[in-house]
């Protein structure tokens, strides 16, 4: 994984703040391969709440001013239906702790 401890609890501290505490954010995507260059940050947060495009973009807009990296959201609320990309980015994730 290509994110360091600092980046990935400061991920899911702003996360939790900004989407609530029983948010589960997931890393998948190209930070996940150790060998690749460059590349975004793939995020899939889960939450209790739907998560509005503008709490998305409040989310995005504050962890790319603290890591300086581009960040992309998928957000999904838990208990509704998931769409095929939403189960491809789970199943090839990993759950971000703090």
């Amino acid at each position: 994984m290509r994110l360091t401890k600092q980046q990935s609890t400061l991920i899911t501290q702003t996360v939790i703040r900004l989407a609530g505490a029983e948010s589960a954010v997931y890393l998948f995507g190209s930070r996940l391969n150790d060998h690749a260059k460059g590349g975004d940050i793939d995020l899939l947060i889960e939450s209790d709440m739907h998560l509005s495009l503008i709490n998305r973009a409040q989310i995005k807009m504050e962890l790319e001013a603290k890591i300086g990296l581009p960040v992309d959201i998928v957000a999904k609320t838990r208990g509704s239906v998931t769409s095929s990309f939403q189960n491809i980015a789970i199943a090839q994730s990993i759950q971000l702790e703090m």
